[in-house]
C-alpha cells in the first residue's frame, strides 16, 4: 500500500502511457486488418472477372471457327442466296435446318446457345433455338445485326434480344460478292459462371438491367427474369440461375444474400464492385462485374456470393496483431505522420485557391498553365496531339448590361458546369478572363477537337438555361515544337473569327 502511495503519480503516468500505447497498437493492427481483406477480395474480384473474360474469349473463338469452317462455305451460303432471290424461302430455310442441326446440337453442348440467320435488311430467316419465329423485323431491335447490314463488317458484342441476351458474334455473309445476310452465333453467361462454380462453389447469376429487358424482350419470354431485391433497376436471368444453382433452395439463399445488399449498390453497375457480406454466421464475398453492350451501355453484370473462410482467419490474426502490436515508435511515426500531413494539406489548400477561379471553380490562366506544361511536354515525347479550344460567351457584356452581374455569373457558372459535364477528367479546362474559357484537349487532333466544341456549343444553344445564351469557339492544334502561348494566339485569332462572321460556331484552322 506504501508503494502505491510513494509511486502513485509514476502509476498513474504509466497506466495512462499504457493505455494510450495499447489503443495505438490497436488502431495499427486494424488498419493492416482491413488492408489485408480489401486486398483478398481486390485478389478474388480480379481472379473471378480473370476467368469470366477467358471463357468469354474461349467462346468467341469457338463462333469464329465455325463460322469458318461450317457457315461461310458454298454450300450454306447458296442456300441463303437462293432465299434471297425466289418467294420459295420456306424451302431454303428448311434445307439450312437440317443442314446445319447437328452443328448447332454439337455447338450447345459446348456453351453455343444460338444460331440465327437474318436476310439483309434485320430480317430474322432462322433461328435454331426457335425455328417457328421468323420473318420478324429486327430493325432497331437488334443493333448488332443493324450494325453488321451497315458496315459489312463483324460486330461482336453483349446485347438483349427478343428472346435471349447474349454475347453476340454478327458475321456478314457474300455470295458472289453479294451481300446476301448475317448469321449470329452466340452464347449466354452460363459458360462463365459455370467456370466460377469450379473454382470455388457459391452462389452466381447474371443480371439484366430492367429497361432493356421492356424495351426489346417478347412479353411472353419476360417471364425468365426475376427483380433483382438488392438493385431495383435489374433482374437476374432465371435461366442461367437454374443452369447454374440447380434448384430452388439455393436460389432462395441467394435472395436471401442479395437482400443484405439491398441500398448499398449503385443504381447502375458501372465498376466491379466486391465486398464481405455475412449470412447466418458465414462470411461471403459478394461481386458484381459489369457488362457493357455494343453500344457502349452498361447493360448487365455477372454476380456471386460465394463462402470465404479467409474473412475468420484474418479476423483471429487482427486479434494477435492488436495486442501484439504496442510500442512507442508507432506513437512517434503517427505523430510525425499527422504534423508532416497538416502541414502539407496546408500548403495545398493555399496552391488550390492561387490556381482555381473563385466563381466557376475551374483553372484560372495560372493553374492552366501549371497543368498544361507537363501533359503538352508528354504528348511532344510521344508524338500525340494536343489541341486547343477558345471559347467565349455571345454578347456577355449585354447580358450583364441588361440583366445584372449576378446573372452574368450565373451564365458563367453553368457553361463551366457544361464544360466539365461534356469534357474528360484528363482535359484541362480553365476560365482565361471575363467570359473567355481556355480548354486544352489532350491526346486529340484539329478534327476531333472541332467535333467536341460543335457538340458543346449545341448543348449551350439547346439548354433552357434563361436567358438563353451561345458560344463562339477557335479551334487549333499544337504544331510540333512550336510554343504553347503561340497556339493559344492561333485559337485566339479564330474565335475571334468565329465571332465576326456571326457568332454562336466554331471555326478551326
Amino acid at each position: 500500500m506504501n508503494f502505491i502511495k510513494i509511486y502513485k503519480r509514476e502509476i498513474l503516468y504509466a497506466v495512462i502511457i499504457f493505455i494510450f500505447l495499447s489503443f495505438i497498437g490497436v488502431f495499427i493492427s486494424y488498419k493492416f486488418y482491413i488492408q489485408s481483406e480489401q486486398n483478398f477480395i481486390d485478389r478474388a474480384l480480379k481472379t473471378n472477372k480473370y476467368i469470366i473474360l477467358s471463357e468469354l474469349n474461349s467462346l468467341t473463338d469457338m463462333s469464329d471457327i465455325t463460322y469458318d469452317i461450317r457457315i461461310n462455305q458454298p454450300d450454306v451460303l447458296l442456300l441463303m442466296y437462293m432465299a434471297n432471290h425466289t418467294k420459295a424461302k420456306n424451302t431454303y430455310r428448311i434445307q439450312l435446318y437440317k443442314k446445319l442441326l447437328p452443328v448447332y446440337k454439337s455447338l450447345k453442348k459446348h456453351g453455343i446457345r444460338q444460331l440465327h440467320f437474318h436476310l439483309p435488311g434485320s430480317i430474322s430467316f432462322l433461328r435454331f433455338h426457335k425455328p417457328d419465329k421468323y420473318e420478324d423485323s429486327l430493325e432497331g431491335i437488334r443493333y448488332t445485326i443493324d450494325l453488321v447490314n451497315k458496315t459489312k463488317k463483324v460486330v461482336r458484342g453483349f446485347e438483349e434480344g427478343r428472346i435471349f441476351n447474349g454475347f453476340r458474334n454478327v458475321y456478314p455473309l457474300f455470295y458472289e460478292n453479294e451481300f446476301i445476310g448475317t448469321v449470329e452465333i452466340s452464347f449466354s453467361a452460363v459458360p462463365a459462371i459455370k467456370s466460377l462454380n469450379y473454382l470455388h462453389l457459391g452462389f452466381y447469376g447474371f443480371l439484366i438491367r430492367n429497361d432493356l429487358i421492356t424495351k426489346k424482350v417478347w412479353k411472353e419470354e419476360r417471364i425468365h427474369y426475376i427483380p433483382s431485391k438488392a438493385i431495383q433497376e435489374y433482374s437476374w436471368d432465371k435461366k442461367v440461375l437454374f443452369a447454374i444453382l440447380g434448384n430452388k433452395d439455393k436460389i432462395k439463399t441467394l435472395r436471401h444474400l442479395e437482400t443484405i445488399l439491398k441500398g448499398k449498390l449503385p443504381k447502375v453497375i458501372k465498376k466491379d464492385i466486391a465486398l464481405r457480406i455475412s449470412y447466418n454466421g458465414k462470411d461471403y464475398l459478394a461481386f458484381f462485374i459489369p457488362v457493357k453492350n455494343v453500344k457502349g451501355e452498361y447493360a448487365a453484370a455477372f454476380a456471386g456470393f460465394v463462402p470465404e473462410v479467409f474473412f475468420k482467419k484474418n479476423h483471429h490474426k487482427f486479434i494477435f496483431m492488436g495486442i501484439s502490436a504496442i510500442g512507442f515508435n508507432f506513437f512517434l511515426a503517427l505523430l510525425i505522420f499527422i504534423l508532416l500531413k497538416k502541414d502539407k494539406d496546408s500548403k495545398l489548400s493555399l496552391e488550390k485557391k492561387s490556381i482555381v477561379d473563385p466563381l466557376t471553380g475551374l483553372l484560372n490562366r495560372r493553374g492552366f498553365y501549371k497543368l498544361s506544361e507537363s501533359i503538352v511536354a508528354a504528348a511532344e515525347r510521344k508524338n500525340r496531339p494536343v489541341s486547343l479550344m477558345f471559347a467565349d460567351i455571345d454578347h456577355f457584356k449585354q447580358i450583364n448590361d441588361k440583366h445584372g452581374h449576378h446573372i452574368g455569373d450565373r451564365i458563367l457558372k453553368e457553361f463551366a458546369r457544361i464544360l466539365r459535364s461534356n469534357l474528360r477528367k484528363s482535359d484541362i479546362i480553365s476560365r482565361w478572363g471575363g467570359e473567355e474559357f481556355l480548354i486544352l484537349l489532350n491526346d486529340t487532333d484539329t478534327q476531333q477537337a472541332k467535333k467536341v466544341a460543335e457538340k458543346i456549343r449545341k448543348i449551350v444553344e439547346d439548354s433552357q438555361t434563361s436567358p438563353k445564351f451561345t458560344v463562339s469557339f477557335g479551334v487549333t492544334q499544337k504544331r510540333k515544337e512550336e510554343k504553347l502561348d503561340s497556339a493559344i494566339e492561333r485559337a485566339d485569332k479564330l474565335l475571334y473569327k468565329a465571332k465576326t462572321t456571326g457568332r454562336n460556331k466554331v471555326v478551326s484552322d
